[in-house]
């Protein structure tokens, strides 16, 4: 997981060469009780960018992928 935020990072900073990575990337949603990453959560990276890092229950356990009404329901709450 690190290696892609470090990488969509990179390919935001090319349109905003001085912008600071919480103005591009502003939260990641994560479910760690319930969803299966590969490689660990980079939480100091995250904080380090000063991007928020929300762990939610975002899919059922045992489920394969993500519940789209948990999702909604967490971005509708950042409103």
């Amino acid at each position: 997981m690190e290696q892609l935020i470090i990488l969509l990072l990179n390919y935001l900073q090319q349109d905003a060469l001085d912008t600071e990575p919480n103005q591009l990337i502003n939260f990641i949603l994560v479910d760690s009780k319930n969803a299966t990453y590969t490689g660990d959560i980079p939480v100091n990276l995250i904080q380090k960018l000063g991007i928020t890092l929300i762990d939610t229950k975002l899919m059922n356990k045992g489920d394969q992928y993500y519940d789209d009404e948990k999702i909604v329901s967490v971005l509708l709450s950042l409103t």
